[in-house]
């Protein structure tokens, strides 16, 4: 036999190789699989989380129950901001029917009635901060319903699911996730939308191309920052002089004041400057799916590999163990 003339060390060698190859050949599939898209889904959602607490600080902005523009922001604004959020990840191109926009719009309109409607109606004091934290939440939740569970889930949450693995190594989901993660120059992306701005009016989102994660976020978080300008703006105007009105009651003179948070102090100088793309963390769902998918085939492949390392490690050693016994 070839190994007859071996020497004890080099038989020892030989069959621990084979043991360790398989023990690391087996490791790399299952930590290359660990992540999956989840991770980079996670580390995205952290960086909108920071971008939160710089922009909009816990108890910095917050919405007074008794403002005169309580119900015109919470209606036209803070409402919309769910809705806008979840219609403006729609290919409108694609959804030529209008139905997909449709059950987006249903369910941020659940999702508001269920976490803000009473809230609203109570006419209670809202921090901006606790919208924008119930937000992320809200965005999680709309991918879990209607998007591929591999956007929130691990790697091996993403395999244990229903048609996965079709899903997987799809090239037409593969270059919907490219379309996902790609980052533009912001003006370019937002050439791509159609809507109408916030402030008093309603935020609503006519038209989107449904891609660019990281810059739909861009121009959300912005036209929040321009929204909190502009109402910030309006405590200047003379509304008495506007309707040419010489005002003596201080009652009334107040009921017209157009203050809409708590501290009055605030100014559009007190808001944040526009973000950019650089701010969040940019996602490389590509990377990870190609990750995932050389992992399943490691371990597919792993019904030839383990006989043929371990298991023929192990009967080596085992083997010549007797043979040194004799």
């Amino acid at each position: 036999m070839i190994f007859k003339n071996l020497s004890k060390l080099t038989k020892t060698i030989i069959s621990s190789s084979l043991i360790g190859s398989g023990i690391v050949y087996t490791i790399i599939p299952l930590t290359l699989s660990t992540p999956g898209m989840g991770l980079d889904s996670r580390r995205f959602i952290s960086s909108i989380e920071e971008q939160i607490e710089h922009i909009f600080p816990e108890n910095k902005f917050v919405l007074d129950g008794a403002s005169v523009l309580y119900d015109i922001i919470a209606n036209n604004s803070l409402k919309t901001i769910f809705i806008a959020n979840a219609v403006s990840i729609v290919d409108f191109f694609q959804d030529e029917t209008g139905e997909i926009k449709l059950k987006y719009e249903t369910f941020a309109n659940d999702w508001w009635i269920k976490n803000w409607d009473n809230k609203i109606k109570e006419k209670q004091d809202i921090d901006l901060n606790k919208i924008g934290i119930n937000l992320i939440d809200f965005d999680v939740a709309l991918a879990e319903e209607f998007n591929s569970p591999g956007f929130t889930r691990s790697g091996y949450g993403w395999m244990s699911q229903k048609g996965a693995l079709n899903e997987i190594f799809s090239s037409q989901f593969y270059n919907d996730v490219k379309k996902e993660q790609t980052v533009w120059e912001q003006h370019i992306y937002e050439s791509t939308l159609s809507w109408q701005a916030s402030g008093l009016n309603e935020f609503k989102v006519l038209s989107s191309n449904g891609g660019n994660l990281v810059n739909n976020k861009v121009w959300s978080f912005n036209q929040q920052i321009l929204s909190i300008k502009l109402l910030l703006d309006l405590k200047d105007l003379d509304i008495a002089n506007i309707l040419n009105e010489d005002i003596n009651n201080i009652q009334w003179k107040k009921s017209l004041e157009l203050v809409a948070f708590k501290n009055t102090e605030l100014t559009s100088e007190d808001v944040s400057d526009y973000i950019s793309s650089s701010d969040f963390h940019n996602p490389n769902y590509g990377v990870a799916i190609t990750q995932l998918r050389v992992a399943i085939v490691m371990l597919f492949l792993l019904i030839l590999v383990i006989p043929l390392t371990i298991g023929l490690g192990i009967y080596l050693l085992i083997k010549w163990k007797r043979e040194g016994d004799k």
